[in-house]
Parts: C-alpha cells; structure tokens; sequence
C-alpha cells in the first residue's frame, strides 16, 4: 500500500525537486497538495464504505459517518429502507431522508438495539504521518501526483525566486508545466470514468 512518503517522493521527483540540501517545496507544503488531490479524486471516485449504527427508541435521527458523502443503501434489522418521506406509504417504517450529515427515519424506532447497517460513498483518508496508507487505489496514484503537482507548480508562480530556480532546474516554463500536469490529471479523469458503465443483469 502506497505511503505519503512514498506519495511524497513520487511528488518530487515529477517536480524536479530531489535536492534535499535545497527543497523548494517543504514537506508540509507537498502533503497539503497530496491531501487537496485526494479530496478532488473523491469527488470523482468516491470509497465504498459499510457503517453499523443502532436505534434508540423514538430516536428519529443519527449521525453519519464524518466521511460520508452520499448515502447508497440502508437496511433496518435486515430490511432494506427506501429513502424519501412516505417513500413506502404501506408501510411509513421503510423510509428515511439524508439532511445535514444525519440519517432520519421515519417514523422514529420504536425499539432500541435495532441494528442499522449503512452502505455508502466515502472521502478517501486523508495522509497526516508519513507512514499513513493511502486508500486510493495504486493504479490510480499517477491521478495524485499530477493533480499535486500542478498545484504545487500554481502556487510557485507567486514567488519570483523559486520560480526561477525552477524554471533553471527544469529547463521549462512553470506555467506550461502546471499546465501540463492539470491536462494529464483531467484525461486520467475522464479515461477512468469512460470504463464506469452501468450494466444490465440478464437471468440465465
């Protein structure tokens, strides 16, 4: 599983940033740029995720997952709920409604101790220490760097000094390498979301 520093050292070397004796970018700055490519990488492909969650009685509503970022399926004590008010109006206890990170059943439970399991669609986790895992899939890192490195290359537009050292260690202009960077990481994009289709399942 791929690390933040092995994130890290892939970053640097697509910029052109290997002296150690003389980084232009530090290592907070090149894990800030990893953590925004992640967050933009999970707006398009999103983690699949399962959460356990149990009623209190007349308790309506319950905390989502913090990283959750759409509900897929819900089931209470093995029944699967439809989402939307009166979404099953022979029966009010199959539904529930997703507001302000919270799940809301309707009507409340009348029990406690039932178990609720959620299935959903998830950030990918953020990388703090250098030994943290990324839960982006390997074949998908290129996406990462890319995406870091063109931000990181935007931000040294603003400083004149680095910009230059820059753009004497690479031997191009900064600008048309963050461009560069931005239309690798946008056709990686749409290159791995062409092979998402929906299917039809045919019984045989």
């Amino acid at each position: 599983m791929t690390t933040l520093a092995n994130l890290r050292s892939g970053l640097r070397v697509l910029l052109n940033d290997t002296a150690a004796e003389g980084y232009l970018w530090n290592d907070a700055a090149l894990r800030l740029h990893l953590n925004d490519a992640i967050r933009s990488y999970s707006r398009a492909f999103p983690r699949q995720r399962e959460a356990a969650l149990t009623t209190i009685a007349e308790q309506r509503e319950y905390d989502l997952p913090d990283d959750c970022l759409a509900v897929v399926r819900v089931y209470l004590s093995g029944a699967t709920l439809l989402e939307g008010e009166g979404a099953a109006p022979w029966d009010p206890a199959c539904s529930y409604i997703v507001y302000a990170n919270k799940l809301l059943l309707s009507p409340a439970p009348g029990g406690s101790g039932l178990s609720i399991a959620l299935r959903y669609l998830a950030t990918h986790a953020s990388l703090v220490e250098d030994g943290d895992p990324s839960t982006v899939p390997d074949a998908d890192e290129d996406l990462l760097l890319t995406h870091a490195a063109a931000r990181a290359l935007q931000t040294l537009l603003a400083e004149e000094t680095k910009r230059r050292r820059f753009e004497t260690q690479s031997g191009q202009p900064t600008r048309a390498v963050a461009n560069l960077y931005w239309e690798q990481y946008e056709r990686g994009i749409r290159l791995r979301t062409a092979r998402v289709r929906p299917g039809r399942l045919v019984a045989v």
